[in-house]
């Protein structure tokens, strides 16, 4: 069945699967950057202050991350839906979302100081924490980034972030070298996040051309509202991600605090990227809302199966390398028991990167009430988990608790979504992306006996060999997501003239200049047959779907390589072009906005090509 035609995002901005390819490209690279920047600083934090002096840093992130959803509580997530289901509305929700939470900043800080004052915490507790507060108002500078979230630009997004990793990295190194204290690292902190802020505001204001600035309490009103069950929702995630390390500083010695401290720390490094990656998605997950269920389901297919391929190998990885890797880090030789409690951390990475994800759909689908039942129970899991384990067990009950409640939360996403959407969890292709990570388990146990780092990165080279071969990851993985964007390409093999309104096939190099841009593409054969190079040309050069018809070996043709199926939608047999207007025509209609699995079945399917899979 023909899938409902989805809207675009903003008026005037072209088809999404374009802008959503250099947002992942571009995010991708910044986070790639900006994640070894921030371990760098990080590093150098743990080498100065020693586990001490990390338990009252990581105090005091965890204290102002506490504090933070109250400058959001769920109102940008609810603004970034209605600009992207309603795009007429941007001019007035961005700057009330900014103004509304320049005030709930103001009082998040208020309520911060308060708690600080009568919760009995040490001096350095205190002073640290009132620095790291100071990011509560300037939060507030973070509503501007919703102008380029919509219109899916997210270069710039990305230049903001690494700007903060370098300030982070190097003002760390200047406070090293000077002996300075939790404080002045902190003060880091917050100056690597307003240049953040900064740099994304400017670009932000300049995209969005004419805003309404005019304050409008009753906006404030109507997004306070919608997204007050959100808001209590993000309240039961930002407990439960941090009840942990402040229970475990109430009954257990700063070192204990310490050592779990810097391995969740290095956890929330990496399962920043879901929450990036979402920054992209969360307006086209939206759109396909509206688009209709059948369009979600597709899209939710094909992001489960990516975040599967994004989270699996970072579980395994630190299940079997974080005790080793994690003391040989320079800087971390006295965090030993933070190795153990990254190790059992890595088993919720994959459940953080899917909750992340999951949340987004049900909020796009305007089910935060769900959402925040699921959260509420996953509060009360964790709570309960956490006064058992860590008295007994300090930091490692601490990260049991938290791996428990991430799986409890995964399974009450995926029931609430497809019981209120529609939207079935896609097994096989979790399954299927699966595979590549049990080819790391496997590399990584062999190479037990090496070095830590040389153990990872024989794991890593395993990991990225194996994607292609074992199937868990194929190209129409990629494209199915974003869907074809140019104009649909008949291309020809051989050197005679072709029909009118196809191309001709000459070299990989001019194959693949020619197809830039182009949406779905069929490689045919005329005089010669469709050359082994030609499909890869086609997708590197960024087409989705890609589709090779081929003479049958019993007119003289030959069957095609094997390793085409990484690359290749779907074969079909058929003859040369000359005199098959009608079938250009025709393919042309067949794959102009329609998905591959919706099109008519071929005349015949190569036998060892698999078909890709359809969305349940």
């Amino acid at each position: 069945m023909t899938e409902a035609v989805e809207p675009d995002l903003l008026p005037g901005h072209g088809r999404v699967a374009r802008r959503m390819t250099r947002g992942f490209v571009a995010l991708g690279a910044g986070r790639i950057a900006t994640l070894g920047l921030q371990l760098v600083a990080f590093a150098l934090v743990a080498a100065a202050l020693g586990p001490d002096g990390v338990g009252a840093y990581t105090f005091a992130v965890a204290f102002y991350g506490l504090f933070a959803y109250v400058t959001n509580f769920g109102v940008r997530a609810i603004a970034m839906r209605d600009i992207a289901q309603q795009p007429e509305r941007e001019r007035d929700l961005v700057t009330n979302l900014f103004y509304l939470r320049v005030v709930a900043g103001a009082l998040a800080y208020g309520v911060l100081v308060i708690v600080l004052l009568v919760g009995g915490y040490s001096a350095v507790e205190r002073q640290a924490a009132l620095v790291a507060g100071v990011l509560l108002v300037v939060l507030a500078l973070e509503s501007f980034q919703v102008v380029l979230e919509v219109r899916l630009r997210m270069g710039w997004v990305s230049v903001a972030a690494v700007v903060q990793g370098v300030v982070l990295a190097v003002g760390s190194y200047a406070v090293a070298v000077r002996d300075g204290g939790v404080v002045a690292f902190l003060w880091v902190f917050v100056a690597s996040n307003v240049a953040n802020f900064a740099i994304v505001g400017t670009v932000a204001l300049r995209q969005a051309g004419h805003l309404h600035w005019r304050p409008r309490p009753r906006i404030w009103a109507t997004l306070a509202k919608a997204a007050v069950l959100l808001g209590l929702a993000q309240l039961c995630i930002t407990l439960y991600y941090r009840l942990d390390l402040l229970i475990l500083a109430a009954v257990k010695p700063d070192d204990d605090v310490g050592q779990y401290g810097a391995a969740y720390r290095v956890l929330e490094t990496f399962v920043v990227v879901p929450s990036l990656a979402m920054t992209v998605l969360t307006p086209v997950v939206a759109a396909s809302v509206v688009a209709g269920t059948a369009v979600l389901q597709r899209r939710y297919g094909h992001l489960m199966h990516l975040v599967a391929l994004l989270s699996f190998p970072v579980a395994v990885a630190g299940l079997l390398t974080a005790p080793r890797v994690f003391p040989a880090v320079p800087g971390f030789a006295e965090f030993a028991g933070a190795g153990d409690a990254l190790a059992i951390l890595s088993i919720a990475a994959p459940c953080i990167f899917f909750g992340t994800v999951l949340s987004a759909v049900l909020v796009s689908g305007h089910q935060q009430g769900r959402l925040l039942a699921v959260s509420f129970v996953g509060l009360l899991v964790n709570v309960a988990l956490n006064v058992a384990l860590i008295p007994p067990w300090s930091y490692r009950g601490a990260a049991v608790a938290t791996a428990v409640t991430e799986v409890s939360v995964v399974v009450g996403l995926v029931l609430a979504i497809r019981r209120h959407l529609g939207v079935h969890w896609p097994w096989s292709r979790v399954l299927r992306a699966a595979r590549a990570s049990l080819v790391l388990a496997v590399a990584l146990l062999a190479s037990w006996w090496l070095p830590p780092f040389a153990q990872v990165t024989v794991g890593a080279l395993a990991y990225l060999v194996a994607l292609l071969p074992t199937g868990a990851l194929r190209w129409d993985d990629l494209g199915g997501l974003m869907g074809a964007d140019g104009d649909v390409r008949v291309v020809v093999a051989g050197t005679d003239r072709p029909e009118t309104g196809v191309e001709r096939l000459r070299s990989p190099v001019a194959a693949w200049r020619s197809l830039l841009g182009a949406g779905a593409c069929v490689l045919v054969p005329s005089t010669v047959p469709v050359p082994a190079w030609a499909p890869v040309a086609a997708r590197l050069a960024g087409c989705d779907p890609v589709v090779v018809r081929f003479d049958p070996p019993d007119h003289g043709g030959a069957r095609p390589p094997r390793w085409w199926r990484w690359f290749v939608t779907r074969a079909e047999v058929g003859g040369p072009v000359e005199g098959r207007e009608a079938r250009i025509a025709d393919l042309r209609r067949r794959l102009a906005g329609v998905p591959v699995e919706a099109a008519p079945e071929p005349t015949s399917v190569v036998a060892d090509r698999p078909e890709p899979e359809s969305d349940p």
